[in-house]
């Protein structure tokens, strides 16, 4: 079972069809498949006939493709195992026609990969996460992932983090259950 990481993206793009893509995509739940799609001869495991092999699916996939599952293709250039969008949990804000801040779970972490993707495509993006259990937090903006691990309290991260998701409630709450049952 995957640790849920908590993200909060802002995009923007200069041409406001581009945002009105993003949300509906985000609103179907296959926002990365939208802007960074699957190769289309990528084959799921789920494909799989009754007298296919597993090492055989994986051996077409890497002659067809250059990757061996679905989830290979999506860890590299989304940097997330799953797709994002309004499924089970998810938020979607639109600022004006050219920006949207999206609410959002990934699996252990943020989708780097995926944020670099969408800036080739002259999208602006600012993506906060935070991910609990592996205390990994941080800030990805401009190219750069200002990303922190361990760190002792909330102070320690950059500004803006700890109102974004708030840790410091969260720690204590965590704190206080764990003093109470020990």
């Amino acid at each position: 079972m995957a640790n849920y990481c908590d993200n909060k993206l802002t995009l923007y793009h200069a041409d406001a069809e581009k945002i009105t893509e993003a949300i509906n995509a985000y609103n179907d739940g296959r926002f990365f498949e939208q802007f960074i799609p699957q190769p289309p001869k990528l084959r799921s495991l789920d494909e799989c006939r009754g007298d296919e092999s597993t090492a055989a699916l994986i051996a077409e996939n890497r002659a067809a493709t250059g990757y061996g599952f679905v989830t290979d293709f999506r860890e590299k250039a989304w940097g997330s195992r799953w797709d994002i969008g309004q499924k089970e949990f998810g938020d979607c804000e639109i600022v004006d026609a050219n920006t949207v801040n999206f609410r959002f779970d990934t699996a252990w972490k943020p989708p780097i990969a995926g944020y670099a993707k969408l800036e080739e495509l002259d999208f602006e993006v600012k993506g906060l996460y935070y991910e609990p259990g592996n205390k990994l937090a941080g800030v990805y903006q401009w190219g750069s992932n200002d990303e922190h691990r361990d760190w002792n309290s909330a102070e320690d991260l950059p500004d803006g983090l700890d109102d974004a998701f708030e840790i410091t409630a969260m720690e204590e709450e965590s704190r206080g259950d764990w003093d109470r049952d020990n």
